[in-house]
């Protein structure tokens, strides 16, 4: 009896140590269970989270890859109207161009109008040069304080060298970002709601001033200019025979030989009004000669297309005189429009003014300001809104045998930088500056640096600056009669195989 109620207490005993055995082992297997569903689903997390960054970079890099296309058309587009703008006919420029067509999807760019005149293509010699404006140049202009206009100038002296963006302005005591890129626009504008130039008047130092006021010294038929400001030779007495016809070079150098020296194109005017030529051979004289080694002029205006703001700024020149040049545009022939003397062949100027006026003046546009998006739409709905559009900003130059890109920068953000402006920012702002410099966003779109000499693709339908850095290029002869040379211009640029930025 004893014996049999011992077993059963041990039996009972061994069982509650069984059952304790198999709870602890339960509790341990759920536990390592969910330690492993844990590590499964943090593994699991992390791959997602790095195909998202990496599909997110892919998207990144594919658009970017898309902005580089756009590039390479921009600049086919420009040079196949080099003959147009030889003939001081200002660059055209679709709306939409179509990059690629994949699988029902479309890659586009888009151009935004920008500019005063809202223009897709905005010549850069409709702006006032900052590196030769002066104070009475600025104090024309309403909305900018007297005392900033006696800055700007002397700031720039003040350091001795020009200006090489907008932003620089920046450094200047009373420029702030709203005098420079005018108020924000509004929501809904796209990525030109920085651009502060879409009312009918200028209202920032951007809507009136440029940097990248630059031109070749070419006559319409493609050749150098001839420089007067030489000591005469039979050389120069050739050349002006073969352009002037015989004869000319012992009148020029009579003249040359009398004392008189053409340190200026100002001189040029003034010795044509002295022998009372007739402004109608003016043309042909201010189109063919120049007072400079330079092959490069600087700071000139374009009275074909500045606007009437900007041309009364000009000394000589009024409100109204300027209005009057700007409406007598639209009944220009051909032969006037690539002259700068028209005002004076149409009587709108009196010819001695142009004595300080002429060589302030020009009829063509080499380099243009471009600003676009590039993205992705439905091919069945190509003017539908794009796919996760980046924006750009870019300024060609065509002032070489082919056109370059003095600058670029991505601009998608441009409008949440715009409202964190600030003094205590400038180096912030000057990022998004209308200009590029050594810091901005040309490495941002990575590959860049090969656009300058772009094979043609399939598409539908600033002062003088500092001396070349040894990576710029080289002066050239035109290469034909719509060439141009090449040369220092104001722009950045990375050349092929280059790790540092051409100034």
């Amino acid at each position: 009896m004893m014996r049999r109620r011992s077993d059963r207490q041990s039996g009972r005993r061994a069982l509650r140590r069984s059952v304790r055995r198999r709870g602890f082992v339960i509790i341990t297997v759920f536990i390592v269970v969910g330690a492993l569903l844990l590590l499964t689903m943090g593994l699991l997390s992390r791959a997602q989270l790095e195909l998202t960054a990496t599909s997110q970079a892919t998207a990144t890099a594919q658009r970017h890859a898309l902005a580089r296309s756009a590039v390479r058309v921009l600049l086919h587009e420009f040079d196949r109207q080099r003959e147009d703008i030889l003939a001081s006919n200002p660059a055209v420029l679709d709306e939409q161009y179509t990059l690629y067509d994949l699988r029902n999807r479309l890659g586009v760019m888009r151009l935004q109008a920008i500019g005063v005149e809202q223009s897709r293509a905005q010549p850069e010699s409709s702006l006032l040069d900052v590196n030769h404006v002066t104070t009475e140049m600025l104090n024309a202009f309403e909305f900018i304080p007297v005392d900033v206009a006696q800055r700007i100038p002397a700031f720039r002296e003040a350091r001795g060298r020009p200006y090489t963006s907008l932003a620089d302005l920046l450094e200047v005591d009373g420029v702030d970002a709203e005098l420079l890129f005018g108020p924000p626009r509004g929501e809904g504008d796209g990525v030109s709601s920085v651009d502060p130039s879409f009312d009918t008047a200028p209202r920032a130092l951007a809507d009136v001033l440029t940097v990248f006021g630059v031109e070749p010294a070419l006559q319409r038929n493609g050749r150098l200019r001839i420089n007067l400001n030489t000591p005469w030779s039979d050389e120069l007495g050739g050349r002006l025979n073969e352009r002037f016809g015989e004869g000319t070079d012992a009148i020029v150098k009579d003249i040359m030989g009398n004392g008189t020296t053409f340190e200026s194109d100002a001189k040029l005017y003034e010795v044509m009004l002295f022998f009372k030529m007739e402004p109608s051979e003016w043309p042909e004289v201010v189109d063919a000669l120049t007072t400079s080694l330079d092959p490069f002029l600087y700071g000139r205006l374009n009275i074909n297309t500045a606007s009437a703001d900007v041309l009364a700024a000009l000394p000589e020149l009024d409100m109204e005189t300027a209005a009057s040049i700007v409406d007598a545009r639209q009944s220009l022939t051909d032969e006037e429009r690539q002259t700068e003397v028209w005002p004076v062949l149409r009587d709108l100027v009196p010819a001695a003014t142009y004595a300080t006026l002429g060589p302030k003046l020009t009829t063509r546009s080499w380099t243009y300001r471009v600003r676009f998006e590039v993205g992705e739409v439905n091919a069945e709905d190509s003017e539908g809104d794009l796919d996760r559009p980046l924006g750009f900003e870019a300024v060609i130059d065509l002032a070489s045998p082919r056109a370059r890109l003095a600058a670029l920068r991505e601009i998608t953000l441009s409008p949440i930088a715009y409202e964190l402006r600030g003094a205590e920012i400038v180096g912030e702002i000057s990022d998004f500056s209308t200009e590029n410099r050594e810091s901005d966003d040309i490495q941002s779109v990575e590959g860049f640096s090969d656009v300058e000499a772009p094979a043609a693709p399939e598409v539908d339908r600033d002062q003088q600056p500092e001396p070349p850095s040894p990576v710029s290029e080289e002066i050239e002869a035109p290469a034909s009669s719509a060439g141009t040379t090449s040369g220092a211009r104001m722009g950045r640029w990375r050349t092929l195989g280059s790790a540092s930025n051409a100034g």
